[in-house]
């Protein structure tokens, strides 16, 4: 397994565990009949140093808009199971010009879910936030639902809704990637 934002892993509520102990959990995921990797064994983007350059997107004037997007492929492992629901939130730095730079899993129920979403993500196009009218490198959330049942409920995608700054993208193992419709609480 490679860490692509470092060791420091949320294995625990509020704690860190060694990678020692990352590995036994690998190895008893690695006992189920199909491979899973626990949520808990992502890295979390907590580690990864976004640029000193961008702003939250609660102090924009305008926040960013996506322009362009790119459909996620949705994991072959997961593809031909009868009901799988699953979500990741990826948190990039929209930058001046509007390209994803630095993007990173905030959280995510499977690491494939999170690549594949990161994947796409790099291929999006936005225009950028505005402060002061001039555009500016903003820090976003995306929430991405991967489900092969096709629409979800709407309680899970407010749940899913509420931990980004978009509303979620639903992906579906025939390609149709289409902004779901989530309301704010």
């Amino acid at each position: 397994m490679s860490l692509p934002f470092g060791t420091r892993l949320n294995l625990t509520r509020n704690g860190l565990m060694n990678i020692a102990g990352a590995v036994f959990l690998m190895a008893l995921a690695g006992a189920c009949s199909h491979p899973v990797v626990p949520a808990a064994l992502i890295p979390v983007n907590s580690t990864c140093r976004f640029s000193a350059s961008h702003v939250e997107i609660r102090d924009v004037d305008q926040r960013p808009r996506v322009l362009d997007s790119q459909n996620p492929e949705f994991p072959e492992r997961f593809s031909s199971m009868r009901s799988f629901v699953g979500s990741c939130v990826i948190e990039a730095i929209v930058s001046p010009d509007g390209s994803i730079i630095e993007p990173g899993v905030a959280r995510a129920d499977d690491v494939n879910l999170g690549n594949a979403a990161i994947a796409a993500l790099t291929l999006w196009k936005f225009s950028p936030a505005l402060k002061s009218g001039n555009p500016v490198g903003c820090r976003i959330r995306v929430p991405f639902i991967f489900s092969t049942k096709g629409p979800v409920s709407d309680e899970v995608l407010n749940a899913i809704g509420k931990q980004g700054d978009f509303l979620p993208y639903l992906v579906t193992p025939e390609d149709k990637n289409y902004r779901a419709k989530a309301t704010r609480g």
